[in-house]
């Protein structure tokens, strides 16, 4: 083989007559010494104790620690003080020698040689944090590495080539590629943007090639969409760096397919680092936040949200979260920051969160922990609250409890914004969280959690927007909720004669929960819609009947004395002022019997549904609880049903009238208790109590006072 330049000139110096040098050889000479200047700025890296770099073929560890590596900070040695400095001062002529070189290079020994000696030198400039060096060189390969504008090839090459690349923008890009794969640890945010940027464009003329099925294509192609699965073996500062690149190229970024891609590769990237997900969720949330809060990305918007729930959902997958010493904290602490995002005011990002929050539920909400669900809950709650109110609806009533607040008072978490509209409905969607909650997984929800639920259900029910068919639905799920609570968070043998309560509740919350419950069948119980209210008379008469022997007596009779008995007197009052206003005209396009073709005909018929059911709920409380329990609940019932008798209409007399014998019919009716237990009820009787001696003192039985309001009735009727 012929000897090497420089050994050759070598031994032209000892000629006697001046050699004839080629201008080739020079070229060639000025070429070896670039490329032994940055081979020999490696070794003095490698003798300053620089670890030497081992890719490809078997390597385990060695290729761990060559892919861990990162830019050495702090304080350097003096070995490598002296390297920084080398690569300080001469970075700059070394590339621009460099950069000629591939500008000219047109064999692929030398172009391939040159790409070699350049990552070399990305690689020094990198190790020892000379910044400046490293970005500009990398923009140097990243320049090579796509077409340049203008270029044009023969149709013979154009035929054969990648996606429109020339043999030096395919090694190009294969050498950047290659540092990314093994180096992505040194190339710090401002590399990897560079990177990024070079390689989402020949990502995109790949994918706009129609020849594009070769066996170099596919190498290409395999090469890229496996570059952020190495990125689980990288540190996690070098995955935050990655994830600020991303961010900074979306500010740049105007296009929404090109942008949409970055967000594909940020679900991409996350998905292959899913056990330190939360060291990076930050990183992410700040990117996915910075388009959302955008008003002039809107077509972006609802993509990024949804590429984050994309990732949140990976991550609440069974087994994902194993690592972590505490998974209920981890899932938590995931779900959490989406609340930020349910504030936003824009409604596609609205939507796409709850529609990912649904995803969620369907594919892994039985791999919830107990936090995660409170949370969940409570995402879902807020969800409800903010569309319902956006919506112009109020999603507390004020004779309902509030549960976002511990107190029950009325709290604003934030002012709420004008919204901005995109034609995207969000309340069916959280409909339909409610639905999957309340149907599929409510042996999940924790028992502080019901009150988050109850309220939004009975939200939900109150607004018309959704129809009558979803206010009937809601009603329903209401009794599910208190069957639920039943089923999943009552232990029998309760010390107050009900069920006790969870370890995780006391006994006084524990009966806030069912008076929630109760409470908001009490409010659509007088919902303005007859068919709403109505199914509400009949499902809280339901439930009482069901679980109010499961609540204690002392919680059971005030179910019964302020919800249940003070219903039925607002549902007197409001037939009374329906009865004093002019007669409503019949809904259009409907068939409305004549029994019940006026507001009046139909608050009697939810009058008849409230009076049969408060004498059936009382005759249930009677075999639970004493007379002295019972009397004042009983007279109480009486007063009203005096009232009702008096109205002279066909079908409320009659009703009450059924409803005062099956009440004198109940046993505890005839047990005589003390006259002073009904001054409860006000200082001046109504209906005078009769004692079982004659005397205005003393012992009296409720079936005596049912007598007594019969004996009024026939006086009152023949005094007509």
């Amino acid at each position: 083989p012929p000897p090497p330049p420089r050994m050759k000139l070598l031994l032209l110096m000892s000629e006697t007559e001046p050699p004839v040098v080629q201008p080739t050889f020079l070229v060639s000479l000025v070429i070896e010494s670039v490329f032994a200047i940055v081979s020999s700025l490696y070794r003095l890296l490698l003798e300053a104790g620089d670890e030497p770099i081992t890719v490809g073929g078997p390597g385990g560890a060695s290729h761990e620690i060559t892919r861990r590596k990162a830019p050495m900070k702090g304080p350097l040695t003096a070995p490598q003080e002296l390297c920084h400095g080398l690569i300080r001062d001469c970075w700059a002529s070394l590339l621009s020698a460099l950069s000629l070189l591939l500008h000219g290079a047109g064999d692929d020994a030398c172009l391939n040689q040159a790409l070699r000696c350049l990552q070399t030198l990305i690689y020094c400039c990198s190790r020892l944090d000379v910044a400046q060096g490293k970005d500009a060189s990398l923009q140097q390969l990243a320049k090579y590495a796509l077409p340049s504008p203008g270029q044009e090839l023969e149709p013979e090459v154009a035929k054969a080539s990648v996606a429109g690349l020339s043999t030096k923008n395919l090694l190009c890009v294969k050498a950047l590629l290659h540092f990314c794969h093994w180096f992505g640890g040194l190339l710090g945010s401002s590399g990897w943007s560079v990177a990024l940027r070079a390689l989402a464009t020949v990502d995109r003329a790949l994918q706009r090639s129609e020849q594009n099925q070769g066996s170099e294509s596919m190498l290409l192609r395999t090469s890229l969409d496996t570059l952020f699965e190495t990125t689980a073996l990288l540190s996690t500062d070098a995955v935050m760096d990655i994830i600020r690149a991303m961010t900074e190229n979306m500010r740049a970024i105007s296009e929404v397919e090109e942008a949409s891609v970055v967000l594909n590769r940020l679900v991409e990237l996350c998905s292959y680092n899913l056990p330190r997900l939360l060291l990076i969720w930050q990183s992410v949330l700040d990117l996915v936040m910075e388009i959302c809060g955008s008003a002039e990305r809107g077509e972006l918007r609802g993509i990024a949200a949804t590429s984050l729930c994309k990732i949140l959902g990976e991550a609440l997958k069974k087994g994902v979260l194993a690592m972590e010493k505490n998974q209920d904290v981890a899932q938590e602490q995931l779900l959490r920051q989406l609340e930020a995002l349910l504030w936003v005011p824009h409604e596609d990002v609205r939507a796409r969160v709850c529609e990912g929050l649904l995803g969620i539920l369907q594919a892994s909400g039985q791999e919830l922990h107990p936090a995660a669900w409170g949370t969940m809950i409570r995402l879902v709650a807020m969800a409800a609250r903010i569309e319902l109110e956006r919506a112009g609806f109020e999603f507390v009533h004020p004779k309902a409890l509030n549960p976002l607040t511990p107190n029950g008072s009325s709290h604003e978490e934030g002012p709420l914004v004008a919204t901005t509209s995109s034609g995207v409905q969000v309340t069916p969607t959280v409909f339909q969280l409610l639905e999957l909650l309340v149907q599929d997984f409510m042996e999940y929800v924790p028992a502080s959690s019901v009150p988050h639920v109850t309220a939004s259900i009975g939200a939900f029910a109150r607004y018309p927007g959704l129809g009558v068919n979803s206010s009937l639905t809601a009603v329903g799920f209401l009794w599910n909720v208190a069957d639920a609570l039943a089923r999943y968070h009552c232990v029998s043998g309760g010390a107050s004669g009900g069920e006790t309560p969870p370890s995780s509740v006391s006994l006084a919350e524990f009966e806030e929960l069912w008076v929630q419950i109760f409470l908001n069948l009490r409010v659509l119980a007088v919902d303005p819609r007859p068919e709403v209210r109505n199914c509400a008379v009949k499902s809280l008469t339901s439930a009482l009947l069901s679980h109010g022997r499961k609540v204690g007596v002392a919680c059971y009779q005030r179910c019964l004395r302020d919800i249940l008995i003070e219903v039925v007197a607002e549902i007197q009052a409001a037939a009374k002022d329906a009865r004093n206003q002019a007669p409503a005209a019949a809904v259009s396009g409907m068939i409305v019997h004549h029994s019940r073709d006026t507001p009046e005909k139909q608050w009697k018929e939810t009058m008849a549904l409230g009076v049969e059911g408060v004498r059936r709920v009382l005759s249930n409380f009677s075999e639970e609880a004493g007379v002295q329990a019972f009397a004042p609940l009983a007279y109480r019932v009486l007063l009203q049903l005096q009232t009702t008798l008096r109205s002279l209409s066909a079908e409320l007399s009659g009703s009450a009238l059924r409803s005062l014998v099956d009440l004198m019919r109940i046993p505890a009716s005839g047990q005589e208790f003390d006259v002073a237990v009904l001054t409860e009820v006000g200082e001046e009787l109504p209906i005078q109590a009769v004692t079982v001696d004659g005397s205005g003192s003393g012992t009296t039985t409720v079936w005596l006072l049912g007598w007594l309001v019969l004996w009024r009735m026939a006086r009152f009727c023949t005094s007509r």
